[in-house]
């Protein structure tokens, strides 16, 4: 199991606690607690983890779809199978 850092905060603005995962893009929560807010965050790294592999499959896919250069395409498939080795 990896570990992640998990920055909370008060917003004011939202009145609630929001916690990011700066190393997970978007990988966020918000709750009225901070323990709420731990608690949905490792929530959130448990999904972000499940469904970030099939979203970036689906980006690269369609950006080698819509690419007419063949460095581009090499490019990119280099760099998933480098992604598919972490």
């Amino acid at each position: 199991m990896f570990k992640y850092e998990i920055i909370i905060y008060w917003s004011k603005e939202d009145e609630a606690y929001i916690a990011e995962v700066p190393e997970l893009p978007g990988c966020v929560a918000h709750r009225d607690t901070y323990d709420e807010t731990l608690a949905s965050a490792k929530q959130a790294i448990e999904l972000w983890i499940e469904t970030a592999p099939n979203t970036i499959l689906q980006i690269i896919s369609q950006i080698i779809f819509n690419s007419s250069s063949h460095q581009i395409l090499q490019l990119f498939r280099f760099s998933f199978y480098k992604l598919l080795l972490i």
